[in-house]
């Protein structure tokens, strides 16, 4: 078991120890928080400058996608280049599939044998997903690029970016960068039922609202659906575990004071570039200055957490909810000098693929033959592959060819590089590998 499989082990074990012995510590809070206002209550719609809300914490803020076009024009070169490689990636045989590669820098892209949208090529590795455009292309941006929300969590989205632009700079000439879209959030524990909260205590400036559940299980609010600007409340932790598995989120918490309390929960507000550009956030050069002020709109003027009051109609002067106090409060920024972490460029399988669900041919193997040794079973399981693949000799798929292939094809989908291997330095040996011996 490797070091980061036991650490998301334990993770995990503390994450159920929460689960299990947590107490419903805020229907009542939340239920008489959300509750009408006092006739003698402060007009006021802010907490108190030196007011702490204990019931929440928040463990983590950053900038969860991230979308950024260059204009500019392809080179003549790159453009022949990355036609013959998706021609590769077409083809029926593996072999020429396993070449579609495109490497630049420390990178090794997988080309796709598809285009998205208008642009005719698309590559991608655990960083990066780039679209790029023909270099006769005129009215189309010469790349469209997501970087992944792991490279942005762990290293920030500055040493994301710049690494970016330097590979996109080597395929063609760069003019101007501009974001497409950015998701910024905050991940947060409360003691507050959220469940709770009634459409009124939600001052909007979008008319879409509604509550999501997975199964019976409440999982959060989405506001302004389809918009240029839209605004997610979820259940993270739930959301990690039944759909992304993104759990390199776990690390990151813990560094700011999780230990397993559950649900977390994010709030998350997705910018378009016609709302961005209202705001004179243009491009990534806007984002050390501007992130902060950004979020202050989403979270004052575009969407507020109130305590309704019903002797007040006026929805501007109705008190904001302890809870957003502190998420309004949130800070964006690269000013803490938090540690950056190493985020690989592959897409590998997790262990749990490799070393549980890959075990499944073996066990099957046993339970068939009655086998109860696994140091036998491997050596049953290879005689058996052998003589099942020889039988296919004939159409060329002896088992050493048919392994080689297949591990051909996945390197190209993990974005690695197959070690040269020495029997094919030794004709004898090359030939007995041939033969799947």
């Amino acid at each position: 078991m490797t070091e980061s499989t036991r650490k998301q082990d334990s993770t995990k074990a503390r994450t159920r120890t929460a689960r299990e012995t947590r107490r419903d510590s805020g229907t009542a809070l939340a239920a008489s928080s959300l509750g009408d206002s006092s006739p003698g209550a402060p007009p006021s719609n802010t907490a108190p400058a030196n007011y702490i809300d204990e019931s929440t914490r928040i463990f983590r803020t950053g900038i969860d996608s991230l979308y950024l076009s260059w204009s500019g024009t392809l080179s003549l070169e790159f453009d022949d280049l990355l036609t013959d490689l998706k021609e590769k990636a077409k083809s029926p045989n593996p072999i020429d599939q396993s070449q579609a590669v495109l490497q630049l820098l420390d990178h090794r892209f997988e080309v796709s044998d598809k285009g998205k949208g208008r642009f005719p090529f698309v590559i991608r590795d655990n960083w990066y997903h780039i679209q790029i455009s023909r270099t006769q292309s005129t009215s189309m941006p010469l790349a469209l690029a997501q970087i992944s929300s792991e490279i942005l969590s762990m290293s920030g989205y500055a040493t994301a970016v710049k690494k970016l632009e330097n590979l996109i700079s080597l395929i063609g000439s760069i003019e101007e960068q501009k974001i497409s879209r950015i998701d910024v959030c905050a991940d947060f524990y409360t003691e507050f039922n959220l469940e709770l909260i009634p459409k009124s205590a939600w001052v909007m400036q979008v008319q879409d609202y509604g509550s999501r559940y997975v199964g019976n299980r409440f999982s959060g609010f989405l506001f302004g659906a389809g918009g240029n600007l839209l605004g997610r409340l979820y259940d993270k932790a739930l959301e990690i575990e039944t759909k992304s598995k993104k759990t390199f989120f776990y690390s990151l918490w813990e560094k700011g004071g999780w230990m397993g309390e559950l649900p977390v929960w994010r709030m998350e507000f997705q910018l378009r570039r016609e709302v961005l550009r209202e705001m004179g956030v243009n491009s990534t050069h806007d984002l050390e200055k501007k992130l902060n002020g950004v979020w202050q709109y989403c979270c004052q003027k575009w969407l507020r957490l109130t305590l309704p009051s019903l002797s007040d109609t006026a929805k501007t002067r109705w008190p904001e909810h302890p809870l957003w106090f502190s998420i309004k409060e949130a800070r964006f920024g690269q000013g803490d000098l938090q540690p950056l972490f190493r985020t690989r460029k592959e897409r590998l399988p997790s262990d749990e693929f490799l070393y549980v669900n890959g075990m499944g041919a073996f066990t099957s193997l046993m339970a068939a033959k009655g086998i109860s040794n696994l140091d036998e079973a491997v050596k049953a399981y290879l005689r058996g592959a052998q003589n099942y693949h020889r039988s296919r000799r004939a159409s060329g798929n002896s088992l050493g060819t048919y392994v080689n292939t297949k591990a051909m094809q996945k390197a190209r989908k993990f974005n690695t590089r197959l070690k040269p291997d020495t029997k094919d330095q030794d004709p004898k040996a090359y030939r007995k590998a041939k033969e799947g011996e």
